[in-house]
């Protein structure tokens, strides 16, 4: 599990873009596939991000938003799939990275 608690007095509060999102994500229920709470929590998280604040593009790391979630990779992937489907992401399979899509802006990668 990422610790996202508070940072102490004696460490600057800077958080990658993905602890960031990771923040307003909770664990999953099992009521659901954990596939479809996965996609609509992290739909949520980035729809409430401000994507521009940061100034390159917002790499995710998928290990963080497992363990933020407390699921696998697999659900994760699945919503990750989802939402690039959607045009909420734009993966990068040479790197296996993905990063936020962000509307009129060309990725310079």
């Amino acid at each position: 599990m990422v610790d996202i608690s508070a940072p102490s007095k004696a460490e600057p509060s800077v958080r990658t873009p993905t602890e960031t999102l990771a923040l307003s994500l909770q664990p999953i229920q099992t009521a659901d596939s954990l596939r479809n709470q996965a996609y609509a929590m992290l739909k949520q998280a980035i729809a409430d991000t401000d994507i521009y604040s940061f100034p390159d593009e917002v790499q995710l790391d998928k290990r963080v938003l497992t363990e933020a979630l407390g699921v696998s990779r697999t659900p994760v992937r699945e919503a990750m799939t989802l939402l690039e489907q959607e045009g909420f992401l734009r993966t990068f399979h040479a790197r296996a990275s993905s990063s936020f899509a962000r509307p009129g802006r060309k990725s310079s990668r």
